[in-house]
């Protein structure tokens, strides 16, 4: 079994556990702040832990790219791109889990999150097809809502461009927001999604 992330991560454990499916009590919730319905768990899950498996349909990257701009109309998104190959300079193939899917479709992005998405290579002889696995980042206790960050699907043909805009976001956060405000309200550009994740750290808005 073979994985890679996204994302800067160490993962702890073993991997095989993606075989043996989700071992973990999670429920589907309505959040309070308008983000819509969410996930949590019932149990303590350990850091490192298997979550689940991020399922939906498997698209080219021209439906993707159709896809996506009726999405972001919407103000939403469940397109993933599967580009954890580093041979290939363009990800071929995406998932969609806004029609097909399982629990994962109701988990909640935040600029603070406690899980991430793996792509994992169990049986496949397709390197641009992985499986996407989500596991936790910390501890995560009874009750607690699961969140990854959406920003971490980005496309690495756009890391350079998203790495970039993580630095100024992050780095300068409060003087943005400050420039960014009008009668104490932040603006958030027209073609933006505004980020309701609630963290100290938060973007303000996503893609």
């Amino acid at each position: 079994i073979l994985f890679a992330q996204l994302c800067s991560y160490n993962l702890v454990g073993t991997y095989s556990v993606v075989q043996r499916g989700s071992m973990v009590n999670l429920c589907i919730f309505r959040t309070d702040n308008g983000r819509g319905w969410g996930v949590k768990t019932k149990k303590l899950i350990k850091k490192g832990t298997f979550i689940t498996a991020y399922v939906g349909e498997v698209i080219t990257n021209e439906e993707a790219e159709k896809r996506g701009k009726e999405y972001d109309a919407a103000g939403r998104t469940y397109l993933f791109d599967l580009d954890f190959n580093e041979v290939e300079e363009q990800c071929p193939y995406t998932v969609d889990a806004a029609l097909y899917g399982n629990i994962s479709h109701f988990i909640n992005h935040s600029c603070e999150p406690n899980a991430a998405v793996y792509g994992v290579w169990i049986d496949c002889l397709d390197p641009n097809l992985p499986k996407l696995a989500l596991f936790a980042t910390k501890d995560i206790h009874k009750d607690e809502e699961i969140t990854f960050d959406y920003m971490c699907q980005t496309s690495k043909s756009f890391e350079k461009k998203k790495m970039t805009t993580m630095v100024e976001l992050n780095a300068s956060n409060e003087a943005r927001l400050a420039g960014d405000k009008e009668d104490g309200i932040v603006q958030i550009p027209d073609n933006k999604t505004k980020c309701k994740c609630g963290a100290k750290t938060c973007r303000q808005y996503l893609f």
